[in-house]
């Protein structure tokens, strides 16, 4: 490994590159990261909340702002931002999927019952459409990782033990299909927790690395890692 770059303002947040232009963020800028010189040019900034997630999709760069229900487009010449979806309900864990920004959507729905309050969160898997989100199923669990290929989103459901199931959804929406059940999803300090590598669905469960093909089957063990 080599130092490229320092981030100025403290620890860099969410990283986006298209293979040939690396993005990330600088606490509350958006900077773009020359590999060769090492330097940092700010493309825009915000205020308020530090939780920016980016996406490249293609040669375009994408700025999602999860508690302020936004996605903006920043442009990569340093000429600013547009707003490209407004009244995105909380995205989370954005990536690029068949050309556009894929999602999930896990917003909290505050509810009364017996005269006491509670707080719900409601996800979906969504894709970005015209300008406007687009539900492509409702989940009934939380996501815990997600990732894509030209086909379909393939997604985690876990509970608290990270214990769970692997699923597929087809790009165009519908019911997911179940994969396989995990164990022990990754580890809580794993980003990402699954990759998709030539028609392969990568994933950690517990201390091994496993695969299975996307399109449904026996779970493969990679290797292990030792406990010590």
């Amino acid at each position: 490994f080599s130092c490229i770059t320092e981030s100025e303002d403290g620890p860099f947040g969410s990283l986006a590159t298209n293979g040939s232009v690396l993005c990330a963020v600088d606490v509350f800028s958006v900077v773009r990261i020359d590999l060769q010189k090492g330097q940092l040019t700010q493309l825009t900034s915000y205020a308020g909340s530090p939780f920016t997630d980016l996406v490249m999709v293609q040669e375009r760069l994408f700025a999602v702002r999860p508690n302020e229900s936004r996605i903006d487009e920043v442009f990569l010449d340093g000429s600013g931002r547009r707003e490209f979806a407004v009244d995105v309900a909380r995205p989370l864990q954005p990536l690029a999927a068949q050309g556009t920004i894929c999602f999930v959507s896990a917003p909290f729905e505050q509810r009364e019952q017996n005269g006491v309050r509670t707080s719900v969160q409601r996800t979906a898997l969504c894709k970005i459409a015209k300008g406007r989100a687009v539900i492509m199923s409702p989940i009934p669990d939380a996501i815990s990782a997600l990732a894509a290929d030209e086909t379909g989103l393939y997604f985690a459901c876990t509970n608290l033990d990270r214990k769970g199931t692997l699923f597929r959804i087809d790009s165009r929406g519908g019911t997911p299909t179940e994969l396989t059940k995990v164990k022990t999803l990754g580890d809580a300090m794993a980003t990402p927790n699954m990759v998709v590598l030539d028609q392969f669905l990568i994933y950690a469960d517990g201390n091994r690395l496993m695969r299975i093909p996307t399109s449904g089957g026996r779970p493969e063990v990679l290797c292990e890692a030792r406990e010590d």
